[in-house]
């Protein structure tokens, strides 16, 4: 009797797995540092998916830069890379999510191909910006309340999307929803500076150097400079758009916070 029992057991496990939230199976690899990873949320699969792999050769990039044995080499394999990248694409409200991962394992194999180059311009640029962010990171008086995002279902939470983000064009959504998925705190500002080039972030800083913060969005990082909120703009309450509730900014103290604006 026990033999049916595991082996029934067994028999379900596959269709457990398959019913697993897909969020949650974009957070649990984005928390796993086996992986490098990249996201964007825009209109069309195909304009997603260009951004993400964009951000993900950045990511490469930059993990390349601080591993010793993989700087030997002169280049890792674009093509290679390439195949092994896995992709998880979903809808978010009326958007396209598309959310590519690597094992660095998977960056040891190089062939004689066209290549992903290192890039030491990206992981250096930031290191002013990510020293400001530490050393100003006290943005709130209480202690830090963090709803956890994969509470919600997938239908529950594109519902809550379409409703919340009714109001806002589609191109603030994809300014909000890929700085939300943004994997690092180097990311996010790298994000930050293509949309200011693209005219969709206006201005953009640390903590200390906010006028206004109740006219500002605010991106919230947990101790590892991951990205773990989204507030919109307001004075009490504010929109939250990872757990698409209203949050205040109150709630963060002692996290790393970066404030920018849209362009109108």
């Amino acid at each position: 009797m026990k033999k049916v029992v595991a082996l029934f057991v067994l028999i379900l496990l596959p269709f457990t797995m398959m019913g697993q939230s897909v969020s949650k199976q974009i957070n649990d690899i984005k928390r796993n540092s086996q992986y490098l990873s990249a996201e964007a949320t825009l209109e069309t699969e195909a304009d997603a998916y260009e951004m993400a792999s964009e951000l993900l050769d950045k990511e490469i990039g930059a993990y390349i830069q601080g591993n010793s044995s993989l700087q030997k080499s002169e280049v890792i394999s674009y093509k290679n890379v390439r195949q092994k990248t896995e992709k998880i694409q979903m809808k978010r409200g009326t958007m396209i999510r598309v959310f590519l991962y690597v094992n660095t394992n998977d960056l040891t194999d190089a062939e004689n191909v066209p290549m992903v180059e290192n890039d030491s311009s990206y992981a250096s640029a930031v290191d002013e910006v990510l020293k400001d962010v530490e050393n100003n990171q006290d943005i709130g008086l209480v202690d830090t309340v963090v709803i956890d995002s994969d509470l919600l279902n997938d239908d529950e939470e594109e519902e809550k999307l379409i409703a919340t983000m009714s109001d806002y064009p589609s191109w603030q959504q994809g300014v909000i929803y890929t700085l939300l998925g943004g994997s690092s705190l180097k990311q996010v500002l790298y994000l930050i500076d293509r949309f200011k080039v693209e005219l969709k972030v206006k201005r953009s800083g640390v903590a200390a150097n906010c006028r206004n913060p109740e006219k500002c969005y605010w991106i919230i990082f947990d101790d590892s400079q991951h990205v773990i909120a989204v507030l919109g703009p307001g004075t009490e309450e504010r929109t939250n758009f990872a757990t698409l509730e209203m949050d205040s900014l109150k709630n963060y103290s002692g996290k790393g916070a970066l404030w920018f604006t849209l362009s109108n």
